[in-house]
């Protein structure tokens, strides 16, 4: 890999790279070049070109890459390899389409269960109590903790995956999380995104 500083934009597009070139493989489509995927993907090509080239070195002339090897690159960049074990606090709406959404392994993630305080929502197949929560974490080495629940139990929530070693969270709750010595924070802020999304509209008109 190039030192070729990776931007947070970058990280955010990595995914989407790695689906298409998926979607390709899948296809039985051999080759693939910077061009082809910034067409499709609606990209720039010098912008293609560089991040691709950070992944997987520069393609050869005429031809560009083997699906395949530039898959194999992806998910080691990624870590596809070695699972990253992550788990739900909130078994709401948000919290069991998450939970649901098994696409997340693709990239190196497996969400294990979800937990909650309501016992209408615990089946203790997938969803448990959150007093499970500790010794869950321990047994499982897991290393992400996801953050769906209200506003006023986000810090309550927060606290209690610092407490059990948790260093990464991804936080849904419509708050800003205190950041912790060595502890990952990536706030989701869905109403945000969306009104970002509209602005972005409303401005091409």
């Amino acid at each position: 890999m190039s030192n070729y500083v990776i931007s947070f934009a970058m990280m955010n597009r990595l995914p989407l790279y790695l689906d298409y070139l998926l979607t390709l493989e899948a296809k039985g489509i051999k080759t693939v070049s910077a061009t082809m995927v910034a067409r499709d993907m609606g990209l720039g090509e010098v912008l293609v070109r560089k991040e691709l080239s950070v992944i997987s070195g520069k393609g050869k002339p005429r031809v560009g890459y083997k699906t395949d090897s530039l898959v194999k690159d992806f998910d080691k960049f990624l870590h596809v390899d070695k699972k990253t074990k992550a788990v739900i606090i909130g078994a709401g709406k948000l919290g069991r389409a998450l939970l649901g959404y098994d696409r997340f392994k693709k990239f190196g993630v497996d969400i294990l269960a979800a937990f909650d305080n309501d016992v209408d929502k615990i089946d203790n197949k997938k969803i448990f109590s959150i007093n499970k929560l500790p010794q869950f974490i321990k047994d499982h080495k897991v290393e992400i903790g996801i953050i769906t629940v209200p506003k006023e139990n986000a810090v309550e929530v927060y606290n209690l995956l610092l407490e059990n070693n948790i260093k990464g969270i991804w936080n849904f709750a419509p708050i800003t999380l205190a950041k912790a010595p060595n502890v990952i924070i990536k706030q989701q802020n869905l109403a945000l995104s969306l009104a970002h999304l509209n602005v972005m509209l409303k401005n091409e008109k």
